[in-house]
């Protein structure tokens, strides 16, 4: 089975990419692919769900999931936003691990048999907490945001797995379980997706700050990755091969 961090998604084309997700919305609520997210809209006076479900499943197994949350809704009690359920079944979260972002707090559970066993609740900051991630590594399992992609990684929560981890489906999930007041909206993008789209290798000059990730696999535990200022005069000496999400560019420089 393909590992978790093979998932990857910028949500930067015309449609959404159905060979990787699936729409499940309630009547009433929807969800849209534009200008470079993925959108979660849920109505106000009834209850229900928008979510994408990724088509397979993956192994989180020595492997991970970022997500980049845009925007979690305008709080309202009865409003939930989770940034990533990783679901041993798509049609519900029974047995899962997951982050749940509700009236400003932050709620990381795994689930066992329908039963919630709460890891942490952390204060909600939509700043500090703009990416998330959910990793394995050496039999631990690792929650964590940052501020961006880059890091600093804060671990929000640590513990071993609670349920088998080889076969989980990506869920991303806007539920308002009260009748809100108004209709919410929630957005999410760059699922696995280390760096901005539509970034030309620069054609002469380097802009000084520009950063390339260096020295580990994509798929694999992203903390060994190492972050290369490219305006380093050392490093221009050298043949840089740059990977940019799922595309890799060579480039010469003198």
């Amino acid at each position: 089975m393909a590992l978790l961090g093979t998932l990857v998604d910028n949500f930067r084309a015309a449609t959404l990419d159905t060979a990787r997700w699936n729409q499940v919305n309630t009547p009433g609520n929807s969800g849209f692919q534009a200008g470079g997210r993925y959108t979660f809209i849920v109505q106000a006076g009834a209850t229900g769900d928008a979510s994408l479900v990724s088509d397979v499943a993956y192994d989180l197994t020595g492997s991970h999931v970022h997500i980049n949350l845009i925007e979690a809704g305008v709080q309202e009690a009865g409003l939930e936003m989770y940034p990533i359920i990783l679901t041993q079944n798509p049609a519900n979260q029974d047995n899962s691990i997951l982050i749940v972002v509700t009236t400003n707090l932050v709620g990381i559970y795994q689930f066992v048999g329908g039963v919630p066993n709460g890891m942490a609740f952390p204060a909600y900051n939509p700043v500090t907490m703009y990416w998330w991630r959910v990793r394995e590594a050496g039999g631990t399992l690792f929650v964590e945001s940052a501020p961006a992609v880059q890091g600093p990684w804060t671990v929000q929560a640590s513990g071993a797995p609670l349920i088998a981890i080889t076969s989980l489906f990506m869920k991303v999930r806007t539920f308002d379980f009260l009748a809100l007041t108004t209709a919410k909206q929630a957005a999410v993008t760059d699922v696995n997706y280390l760096q901005p789209p539509d970034v030309p290798f620069p054609d002469g000059g380097i802009p000084i700050g520009t950063e390339v990730a260096f020295g580990a696999d994509i798929n694999g535990d992203q903390n060994a990755w190492v972050w290369t200022d490219l305006s380093d005069p050392e490093v221009m000496k050298q043949t840089i091969n740059v990977s940019r999400g799922r595309q890799d560019e060579a480039s010469e420089v003198d």
